[in-house]
Formats: structure tokens, sequence, C-alpha cells
């Protein structure tokens, strides 16, 4: 008898694993950025100051964005101390002035949250102010409808 329940406890007790490693697989999936994780990703170097702007791959109308912003120098070392903010800009419907500042988070690293009111194509300007010199890095983005 002691056999069929050992048997027993023991296929409950696989399955009860498979179902956690499996809840604990699809969270680490959705963590991060909206979308799963699916950043876009793109980097300009201007006058030797590197930006590289991460955000979501497929931004949503009306839902709040983190945006990050990292900055490096030629060397590749972290740019910090520099005043940062975006200008986000939908060239074929001009609106009003939507420019989020964005905060130091440390090691060249600095962050914005902005909303999108508008499906389509969007242009962001980073602007970088650094020891009193003015950097500025265009990048797109395309929102969609929710």
């Amino acid at each position: 008898m002691s056999f069929t329940y050992g048997r027993e406890a023991l296929i409950v007790r696989s399955k009860l694993l498979a179902a956690l490693a499996t809840a604990l697989v699809l969270l680490l999936g959705a963590c991060g950025a909206p979308g799963g994780g699916d950043l876009n990703r793109q980097q300009q170097t201007i006058d030797g100051l590197t930006f590289t702007f991460e955000s979501p791959r497929t931004p949503s109308v009306l839902e709040q964005v983190q945006f990050r912003v990292t900055l490096t120098d030629g060397n590749g070392n972290g740019v910090e101390g520099a005043d940062v903010y975006l200008d986000m800009t939908m060239p074929a419907m001009p609106m009003g002035k939507n420019a989020p500042i964005a905060d130091e988070q440390g090691g060249g690293v600095y962050t914005a949250q902005g909303i999108f009111d508008m499906a389509g194509d969007w242009e962001l300007d980073v602007h970088a102010a650094v020891d009193g010199e003015a950097y500025m890095a265009t990048f797109t983005s395309v929102v969609v409808e929710q």
C-alpha cells in the first residue's frame, strides 16, 4: 500500500514542478519592456558621443512608454552629468510640444517617460548637453493603435 501512495505522490509532485517551471518561464518572458521585452534599439555617434536609444518595438497610442538613453564617449565609458531630454514629433501631423526630460540613472544611462497621442511614424530627437556642448541624435518609432 505504501508503494502506491509513494508513486501517486511522485506523480503529483512531478506535475506540480512542471506547472511551476512553466509559470516561471512565462513570467520571465513577460519581464522587461512592454511587448515581452521586445525592444527597439538604435544607435548613433555624433561628434564622438554615442547615443544608444531603447524603447518598446511597437508602442501603442496613449500608453505610457519608457525610453532609455545611454551616452558613451569614444572609449565606451558612460557619460554622466549630462542634461538629456527628448523632443517627440510626428512629421506628418504637427502637434504641440512633447518633450520629456530624462532622469540620470548612473553609468551614462538616462530614462524618460512619454506618451504617443497618435498612431503613425514618429521622430524622437534626443538632446544632450555635455560639458557645455549640445548634441542631438534622431531616432524613429512606429506607433500602433491599441
